[in-house]
């Protein structure tokens, strides 16, 4: 009786602690329904009811912050050309992340100047 006890009040107590729970992250956002890594991408995931969105960040030739995972633009615009070889008038000349249905949902959207 003292172990069933311990055990649903321990069961209980981790799962209900915070810092303990388990947490939804989204890759990139929700990635898998949204091209990576963009704003419409992490609001999707926030929609989707995730806890966070993990991403990824460099710097352009110009010193910028940008959110990519790759080094490179190549997978995500078609066009070859490291990150940090780019400014971020460059980068924003690229149409990165569009791809299937996307633009016919509204989640393509050009990202706001910095």
């Amino acid at each position: 009786m003292i172990k069933a006890f311990l055990s649903l009040f321990l069961g209980t107590f981790l799962m209900t602690t915070p810092s303990l729970a388990v947490q939804i992250i989204g890759h990139r956002g929700a990635a898998y329904d949204a091209p990576e890594n963009t704003l419409s991408s992490f609001k999707l995931g926030y929609e989707q009811k995730a806890d966070a969105d993990e991403l990824d960040i460099h710097l352009t030739k110009d010193g910028k912050v940008v959110v990519i995972h790759d080094f490179d633009t190549k997978r995500t615009s078609g066009v070859r050309g490291k990150v940090v070889d780019q400014t971020l008038e460059e980068l924003r000349r690229q149409d990165i992340g569009k791809w299937g249905s996307m633009e016919r949902q509204g989640l393509l959207r050009k990202n706001p100047a910095a």
